[in-house]
């Protein structure tokens, strides 16, 4: 499926798109390469499952939506008709709830692409009378170093080198991982950039469906 080939300079995301993308094109350092529980951002539902399995975590469940063929046809039933469309089964994943050995709490979002189903946020809470939060902090300094920004020290952020919209007041448009040492949680996300791409690929394949009408009957 060639649904990006229509995406230009004009896409609001750094990440650039490219003809043959069928999913996010990531970058090669930074929080893109870091995982949760062995889980990273771009693996497919079945990867993150095999991720988890490996780390100990078992899946409570696993919630379905459209996936990206299916959301196409519905905004294009909404384009003629008004409203979305869904036939048969949902074929996406739109969330996996998983617990840890140590009660471990975890869920991973994640956004359609033409290639799948594939993880977007991990969020991972870690039961604070089960770690001590010395002992958490301890663990995250050495699994994924110095951060990029450390309000207080209680709210670390680590930043995709040259996102200028990473800060403690907005939202990074690259791949970020945030921690939250009051409530022992952390977030690893792979930004507001790479969502506005995927938002714009099925606007390219809606259009290529069902272009835009350019006159109105008046």
């Amino acid at each position: 499926m060639h649904v990006l080939m229509a995406l230009t300079a004009a896409a609001t995301s750094p990440v650039q798109a490219s003809a043959a993308m069928e999913r996010p094109d990531l970058p090669r350092t930074g929080p893109a390469t870091m995982d949760v529980a062995g889980v990273k951002l771009g693996m497919s539902a079945a990867e993150a499952r095999s991720a988890l399995a490996r780390a100990g975590y078992v899946v409570e469940r696993a919630d379905e939506t459209q996936d990206f063929e299916q959301e196409v046809a519905s905004e294009v039933n909404v384009r003629l008709k008004g409203v979305g469309l869904l036939r048969g089964k949902s074929r996406g994943v739109s969330k996996i709830v998983a617990h840890g050995p140590g009660r471990e709490y975890l869920t991973i979002d994640f956004a359609q692409w033409p290639a799948g189903s594939l993880a977007a946020v991990v969020y991972l809470s870690v039961p604070q009378d089960r770690q001590p939060s010395e002992a958490f902090r301890a663990q995250v300094a050495a699994r994924y170093g110095k951060a990029t920004l450390q309000p207080g020290g209680y709210e670390p952020r680590w930043c995709t080198a040259g996102d200028a919209d990473c800060s403690i007041m907005s939202s990074p448009s690259l791949p970020n991982l945030s921690v939250s040492f009051p409530t022992q949680s952390l977030w690893l996300r792979y930004g507001e950039g790479t969502d506005r791409q995927r938002r714009q690929a099925v606007k390219v394949a809606v259009d290529a469906k069902m272009p835009p009408a350019r006159r109105s009957a008046f």
